[in-house]
């Protein structure tokens, strides 16, 4: 019964306005977490199952934590649905003998965080040039 209540509450229709964030911060985070995965389903293939499903976790808090508050604002539902899929890669790379399994499944879930940031409202990052002062250079 709690777990219908958590699955109604997150699928709440009623949303907040969207964050919107710079285009440099969405690739930062996709790439650090698809690189933080390919390193889980490493150690998974490695035999170091416990090793590979604490890889897995300190993803989940270092990397995608702190965007996690942007994507609720845009998308409730893949939220929820992304921190499944990170339960389900740490079980995934848990599991001896399943290295093939957990490979895929860190595969997709890179995957879908990559498509979920994809489609965050962006704004180009801020640009190093000065601003034009309107004054003719000496």
């Amino acid at each position: 019964m709690r777990y219908l209540l958590l699955l109604f509450l997150a699928c709440d229709p009623a949303q907040p306005e969207a964050i919107v964030i710079t285009e440099d911060v969405v690739h930062s985070a996709a790439a650090n977490v698809r690189s933080c995965l390919t390193k889980a389903g490493k150690l998974s293939q490695q035999g170091r199952q416990a090793a590979a499903t604490e890889q897995v976790f300190g993803c989940y808090r270092a990397h995608f934590e702190p965007i996690e508050p942007v994507l609720r604002s845009h998308n409730r539902r893949a939220t929820l649905s992304l921190e499944y899929g990170f339960g389900r890669a740490a079980s995934a790379v848990g599991h001896a003998n399943a290295s093939a399994t957990a490979a895929t499944v860190v595969a997709q879930l890179s995957d879908r965080v990559e498509g979920v940031l994809d489609a965050l409202p962006t704004v180009p990052a801020p640009s190093l040039e000065t601003k034009d002062t309107g004054t003719a250079p000496n």
